[in-house]
């Protein structure tokens, strides 16, 4: 069994490297040191090529990356212009479309499919998605575009077991989710890079209100 799982991960390893254009030790070294870095072991390595074969990305150009979680996991972030490249590079995509609120307060994409006679159509308002990070700061029209277009094409195409930015730090947990009892809300300083600033639910005789969470 051992041999076959061996076996398997090389055939995963030699599939991706033959599509990079280079040979396994090659490919296994270069992505190591980049793209999955982050892998601890072996086996988060292989899930990783797993994925990158399964969607056809490029972990070279940064469109498949391992991001890593507080309890030792990885999970698989999935950039913009991987999301852009499987959602376009899918046989039955038949086209896209925006539409916008007056006052930019949401996005709508509808995404058509070669199969189907109706569009898959999808709305994302930004006061449900927007981030108090730099990307969201500058850009939160271009950031509310790419939300609605990954939330729409994994509704269109099914797409599973991949996550954007912002979903792989929730997922890995550099948020924290969990409400106190009693509860007030704050606002509190986050040294994760990633989150300048974020709400937290903080009890009310709670003295501390700066958070080491995230931190490294």
């Amino acid at each position: 069994m051992k041999n076959e799982i061996t076996q398997q991960k090389g055939n995963a390893l030699q599939e991706l490297a033959e599509r990079l254009g280079s040979n396994s030790k090659r490919t296994a070294e270069i992505l190591k040191a980049t793209a999955f870095k982050n892998c601890k072991n072996d086996e988060q390595f292989a899930s990783l090529v797993i994925v990158a074969n399964t969607y056809g990305l490029n972990p070279l150009l940064k469109e498949l990356y391992a991001f890593p979680g507080k309890g030792g996991e990885i999970v698989p972030i999935v950039s913009i212009d991987g999301w852009l490249r499987i959602i376009n590079d899918h046989p039955e995509m038949n086209g896209m479309s925006e539409e916008w609120a007056e006052d930019g307060s949401w996005c709508e994409i509808k995404i058509h499919r070669k199969d189907r006679e109706h569009p898959t159509t999808h709305r994302e308002y930004l006061e449900e998605v927007k981030r108090n990070t730099e990307p969201w700061k500058q850009h939160p029209r271009r950031m509310l575009k790419w939300k609605s277009i990954i939330q729409c094409g994994r509704v269109a195409f099914g797409f599973g077991g991949i996550h954007d930015e912002d979903e792989g730090r929730d997922i890995a947990g550099f948020r924290d989710v969990t409400p106190a009892t009693p509860v007030t809300r704050v606002r509190e300083i986050a040294v994760d890079p990633f989150e300048d600033v974020v709400e937290t639910d903080i009890e009310p005789d709670t003295e501390d209100l700066f958070s080491q969470e995230g931190s490294k």
